[in-house]
């Protein structure tokens, strides 16, 4: 975690234990601003706790759809059906366009050219593409 990261989750409570200090002790003044650096650096400590926790959750989505891809991969090639696996990979290759904005529908893509495989039909059924986009990711 880097140094301001570490200074707003020491921060956070130290703020509020010197508020609550100064509400029996400090003036209005003192009370007023420690308060809002309290409520401030608390509200930054949530959000810090948030995009930690949705980056953990993107990533065991992401390697959890990737470890079943590469699973039913494994499978199809050793019960000889390396044709169809070639195919739906190489499907899954022409729909997967990696961006920094958003994931590239990895998941529902990966999950798509799973039941590919399983199916044993390598290619989209008339030329539907797998429409899962949320409504805040730009396509």
């Amino acid at each position: 975690m880097n140094p301001l990261g570490i200074l707003i989750l020491i921060a956070g409570p130290l703020l509020g234990i010197a508020w609550l200090v100064l509400e029996f002790k400090g003036t209005r003044p003192q009370r007023m601003t420690c308060g809002i650096l309290a409520l401030v650096t608390m509200t930054a400590v949530a959000s810090l706790a948030t995009l930690i926790i949705n980056q953990l959750n993107y990533n065991a989505w992401y390697g959890f759809a990737t470890k079943e891809l590469i699973d039913e991969t494994i499978r199809g090639i050793e019960a000889g059906h390396s044709d169809t696996v070639i195919q739906a990979l190489k499907a899954f290759q022409a729909e997967y366009h990696p961006t920094y904005e958003n994931r590239a529908k990895f998941k529902p893509l990966a999950e798509t050219t799973t039941q590919r495989i399983k199916n044993g039909n390598p290619q989209p059924s008339g030329g539907a593409q797998c429409g899962y986009v949320h409504w805040f990711l730009p396509e």
